[in-house]
C-alpha cells in the first residue's frame, strides 16, 4: 500500500477527484440556484397569464354584454325609425291629398270664374246684338216684325 502513496498516477487521480468534488460542491448550488431561479420565474410567467387570462375572460364577458346590449338598443332605435318613418309618411299623404283638394277646389272655382266669364261676355255680345237689332227694328217697321216673328222664339231656346 505503500506503494500506492508513492505512485504519481494515484496522486493525478486524488487530484481529479477532488477538483470534480469540487466543482460538483460549488457547482452544485449555482446549478441549483439558476434552476430554481428559472423554475420560480416560470411559475411566475405561468400565474401572470393565468391573471391575463382571467382578465381576458371578463373583458370577454363584459364587451359580449355590451354587445347584446348594442343590439337590443339598435333594434329599439330601429324600430322607432320605422315608426317614425310610417308617420311621415301618412303625414307626407296626408298633405299631398290636400294639397291637391285644394288644387281641385282652385281649378273649380277657375274653372267657374272663366264660365262665368265667358257667360258674361256672351250676355254683353248677345246684348249688343239686340241694341243693333232693336235699331234696325225701329228703323225698318216691316223688317221688324220679320225679326220678332223669327228671333223671339229662338231666345226661349238660348236660354236653356
Amino acid at each position: 500500500m505503500e506503494m500506492l502513496f508513492v505512485n504519481p498516477s494515484f496522486w493525478v487521480a486524488c487530484g481529479f477527484f477532488t477538483v470534480i468534488a469540487i466543482i460538483v460542491f460549488k457547482g452544485s448550488n449555482a446549478v441549483l440556484g439558476s434552476s430554481y431561479e428559472r423554475i420560480r420565474k416560470i411559475t411566475d410567467n405561468i400565474v401572470s397569464a393565468e391573471q391575463v387570462r382571467e382578465q381576458a375572460q371578463k373583458l370577454l364577458v363584459e364587451q359580449e354584454k355590451k354587445y347584446r346590449e348594442i343590439v337590443e338598443e339598435s333594434k329599439v332605435f330601429i324600430e322607432q325609425a320605422r315608426q317614425e318613418a310610417l308617420v311621415i309618411t301618412e303625414e307626407i299623404q296626408e298633405k299631398t291629398q290636400n294639397s291637391i283638394k285644394r288644387a281641385r277646389v282652385r281649378s273649380r272655382e277657375n274653372i267657374n270664374r272663366a264660365e262665368s266669364e265667358a257667360i258674361d261676355e256672351i250676355r254683353k255680345v248677345v246684348l249688343e246684338k239686340a241694341t243693333e237689332v232693336v235699331k234696325i227694328i225701329t228703323a225698318d217697321k216691316k223688317l221688324g216684325e220679320q225679326v220678332i216673328d223669327n228671333v223671339i222664339p229662338n231666345i226661349s231656346d238660348l236660354k236653356k
